[in-house]
């Protein structure tokens, strides 16, 4: 009966002290929690693509942008490269980017979430530009009849192939 006892009070200290080693490091409720990734999509030129990203238990966010070649990019360094394209929304979930380019295909955007004590990032969502694509009637949440294997097609597409 001691062992069982011993063995159970060692149990409810190694759990004690693993919650406080959590709670220290900024795991758990403290640490940032994404709830949504920012999804890979197919526009025609001149279209606007949206991306969503969402978190739990961050202060500040900010979206990114990534060219072909991986260099990272800000939303100010973007419009300096792409004067005729709006961005809108660099600071919040929603990011949009209007009258898309040709030359933004094979870019790639995410966002990064900050706290006090953790930052974390979303994964890549993938830019394709295209001259045309096909219209379904469809918007960027139904992936289940999307025929692009997972790719969304460009919501206010008003050209067809």
């Amino acid at each position: 009966m001691k062992k069982l006892v011993s063995a159970a009070m060692v149990f409810v200290l190694i759990f004690m002290l693993s919650a406080a080693a959590c709670a220290d490091y900024g795991i758990g409720n403290y640490g940032i929690v994404i709830t949504r990734n920012p999804y890979s999509g197919t526009w025609a030129e001149g279209e606007s693509a949206w991306f969503e990203a969402c978190a739990q238990y961050y202060n500040t966010m900010e979206w990114s942008f990534v060219d072909p070649c991986g260099t990272e990019h800000s939303a100010e360094e973007f419009r300096k490269l792409f004067p005729d394209v709006t961005v809108e929304g660099e600071n919040t979930t929603m990011l949009t980017i209007h009258n898309l380019d040709s030359e933004l295909n094979d870019w790639a955007v995410f966002c990064s979430f900050h706290s006090d004590i953790d930052n974390s990032s979303t994964k890549w969502a993938f830019i394709k530009v295209v001259d045309a694509v096909p219209t379904y009637g469809m918007n960027q949440y139904n992936y289940s009849t999307n025929p692009y294997g997972g790719q969304y097609i460009g919501y206010d597409s008003i050209y067809k192939i």
